[in-house]
């Protein structure tokens, strides 16, 4: 079991609690006297007249003025003065802004219930009896119904030359082997395709995207790098349009929220290749969410056409989709009925795999889809794309579902055991 992780988590903290006590103030004058204990040194933020803390960890202790900071309601990762806040909220970076045509509130969630209070459960505080006796009906769901999963590294002479250029980088290193056989694994499975749309969700900086067009060289392709922060250094400015280089676009929004049958850079409507290096917990489920209903939505015919009959009528959303009684049909060129919208999860599936679309012609084709999965424990049950087959199929409760998703971090925690911890009960292989 766990036991001796959890021991060694509360040695740390521990310890940490004592470092800070006796850390005592920045050596560096100027400097914030907070001390940071994930990085067991100060703070290296320059501080106020008068104050021995920087904006960030005023909160830490008592102000001289009595002002007091707060967080900030629109992004809690930074403070603010209490009575600066009105203010604050008028010039925050964090502050939403106009909506745009894709967005649509909570367009990739399931239509399910929400169940409340999974966000509030600790392992720490489920008996080890329990845990055990889950770990064992996962195990023999396990042995049913998933086969082996062969380990296959592949290679790609693009992505090769770069890792080259940064052997002596460990860091970087390892994430260009991960990218390097992704690519490798997208050009076996031919999905280096010309006249594809290449998306990457959760691109952040869009460095794997960076490489896929590189991959490409000079076939005709169109790239769309899909985050909902604002990341720094971003690798989209080696892809310029002005420069000759490929069509190159940002989405800043939730996946969850994402219309992308909407995205002006999908009027080319060439086919889409989804792709992720690392897409975390329930963004992969709301990507596949995403794509579902992209397959499913109608075509539009281009602006100039839809102009004559509604010149601000947005596409259909995923909610006029799932709300409608009969599921939208369209003449398709040949005279004949296209295929209805997707039932279920398992049509919904089975129409992202063939790359057909729902209603209209086949514009909306989703031709592959290749993504590193990253961070199951952040897996969310409200927010799960096939909830069905855990619950009927599988037998476990939301609840039940959320302690197997925390669970997951303990094969990639990185912690093992050493000559001071506690070990495992023997035989106990959870």
């Amino acid at each position: 079991g766990p036991l001796w992780l959890m021991e060694r988590e509360s040695q740390r903290k521990q310890k940490a609690r004592l470092v800070a006590e006796s850390a005592g103030p920045n050596p560096v004058a100027g400097l914030c006297n907070f001390w940071v204990a994930r990085k067991s040194r100060h703070c290296k933020m320059q501080v106020m007249k008068g104050h021995e803390y920087c904006g960030e960890h005023l909160n830490a202790t008592t102000v001289p003025d009595g002002r007091k900071r707060v967080p900030c309601p629109l992004d809690p990762k930074h403070t603010v003065f209490e009575d600066y806040l009105e203010k604050h909220l008028l010039k925050c970076n964090s502050r939403p802004g106009p909506r745009e045509e894709y967005y649509e509130e909570h367009a990739n969630a399931p239509r399910a219930p929400v169940v409340e209070g999974l966000e509030k459960l600790r392992l720490s505080l489920v008996p080890i009896d329990e845990l055990q006796a889950l770990i064992k009906r996962v195990q023999e769901k396990a042995a049913l119904f998933v086969k082996e999963i062969p380990r296959v590294v592949l290679d790609n002479d693009i992505v090769r030359m770069e890792i080259e250029a940064h052997d002596s980088q460990g860091g970087i290193f390892k994430h260009l082997e991960q990218q390097a056989s992704l690519i490798g694994h997208m050009a076996a499975a031919g999905l280096l395709a010309p006249e594809s749309c290449f998306i990457e969700f959760g691109a952040g900086k869009g460095k794997f995207l960076h490489y896929v067009a590189c991959a490409m060289g000079d076939r005709p392709a169109s790239y769309i790098a899909v985050d909902r922060d604002n990341s720094r250094f971003k690798f989209d400015r080696f892809h310029t349009a002005s420069e000759g280089g490929p069509a190159f676009s940002r989405v800043k929004m939730d996946i969850e929220h994402l219309v992308l049958s909407r995205v002006p850079a999908m009027a080319n409507a060439r086919p889409v290749i989804a792709c992720s290096k690392h897409l975390c917990g329930a963004a992969t489920d709301l990507t596949l969410a995403c794509l579902q209903h992209y397959v499913a939505a109608p075509s539009l015919e281009p602006s100039a056409k839809r102009a004559r009959v509604d010149d601000s009528a947005p596409a259909p959303g995923p909610s006029q989709i799932a709300d409608s009684h009969e599921a939208p049909v369209a003449p398709s060129e040949a005279g004949q009925e296209a295929e209805a919208t997707p039932a279920n999860d398992q049509d919904a599936a089975a129409a992202i795999a063939s790359g057909r679309g729902g209603a209209g012609t086949s514009k909306h084709d989703v031709t592959g889809v290749l993504i590193a999965l990253c961070c199951h424990q952040r897996c969310d049950w409200n927010k799960y794309c096939n909830q069905a087959f855990i619950t009927d199929t599988l037998g476990f409760t939301p609840r039940e579902f959320k302690l197997i998703s925390l669970m997951t971090s303990w094969a990639v925690c990185g912690e093992r055991p050493s000559d001071g911890a506690a070990s495992a009960p023997a035989g106990d292989d959870a």
